[in-house]
């Protein structure tokens, strides 16, 4: 995520970021993950952050959901 350094976070780098950490975590995670897990949680991560929709996760949208819900 933040791969471009522009201040904001795509649906592609986050769903980049995502499928990797599913890669190391390897097919025989309970539950199974596959190729559409990723998405489906890149989706929901952008519908809780993403406050104006503009399709991009900006850094102050990532930490006011953070403080949110206390991460």
């Amino acid at each position: 995520m933040y791969v471009v350094g522009d201040g904001i976070i795509t649906k592609d780098e986050m769903l980049d970021v995502v499928s990797s950490i599913y890669d190391m975590m390897g097919r025989l995670a309970t539950p199974s993950i596959d190729e559409y897990t990723a998405k489906d949680h890149v989706e929901m991560v952008f519908q809780r952050m993403d406050a104006n929709k503009d399709g991009v996760i900006s850094v102050e949208e990532f930490m006011d959901t953070c403080r949110r819900v206390g991460y």
